[in-house]
């Protein structure tokens, strides 16, 4: 995956896009959508603890018992090479998943994302979740316009 510049510019990396600075987001192109998830990803919605389940599983511990949940808890889920991962999402990180994966651009994104949470921190926040996703492989690709 390569990233650009505003300018075309390519953003020096030093490895994979895992290690890509905060600084490095607030460069990234402003045109269309460059945005692609994983092709494994799925936002999903659980009105029970399913997710609690699954961590439980994991740490090979006892799972709690099925329960409904009075908020129904947004979760990523992809594959990672032949390891099924999954990610629970606050609210604000849910709608921005859901906006980004229909093609909405970054600039609109902060924007969105400084409506629904405040506008107090809302650059750091956008940008910390395209990091976190950056960071976990949630994304596939990237596209950027000229």
């Amino acid at each position: 995956m390569k990233l650009t510049q505003k300018s075309g510019a390519p953003i020096p990396s030093t490895g994979p896009t895992q290690r890509m600075k905060l600084a490095q987001l607030a460069e990234i192109s402003t045109g269309p959508s460059f945005l692609t998830p994983h092709p494994t990803a799925l936002r999903l919605t659980f009105a029970t603890n399913a997710p609690d389940i699954w961590s439980a599983l994991r740490e090979e511990s006892a799972p709690p018992i099925l329960a409904c949940c009075l908020e129904p808890q947004a979760t990523l889920v992809w594959r990672q090479d032949v390891t099924a991962r999954f990610r629970p999402l606050g609210p604000e990180e849910a709608m921005m998943w859901n906006e980004a994966a229909s093609d909405t651009r970054f600039d609109v994104l902060y924007e969105m994302v400084a409506t629904y949470g405040g506008e107090d921190g809302a650059d750091f926040r956008a940008a910390s979740y395209l990091k976190d996703w950056v960071d976990m492989g949630g994304l596939a690709d990237r596209r950027l316009s000229s």
